[in-house]
């Protein structure tokens, strides 16, 4: 499949040949495109392997964390203290 894409700046594109070390512009775009796709994809890849397991998430959020009460209670002291 073909596509046509306006490049505004040529003298990046010129640029972007030169770093890559290609002769056309096609190349040097491609070439690109699947840098960023890799890129990307590391990227999504790291991200969800520092995400917690939902386990995880289901335990913290299964009991409650404070007392009835003590979180309303908190509010107010903190409201109290604010005044002085």
């Amino acid at each position: 499949m073909s596509v046509t894409v306006e490049i505004s700046n040529i003298e990046n594109l010129r640029r972007l040949r030169n770093i890559l070390g290609v002769g056309n512009d096609s190349e040097a775009v491609e070439i690109s495109i699947e840098n960023t796709i890799r890129s990307y994809e590391s990227d999504i890849k790291e991200a969800k392997e520092k995400e917690l397991p939902d386990e995880f998430w289901d335990d913290l959020l299964a009991s409650p964390q404070l007392p009835k009460g003590r979180a309303i209670k908190a509010v107010l002291d903190e409201r109290e203290e604010a005044r002085y």
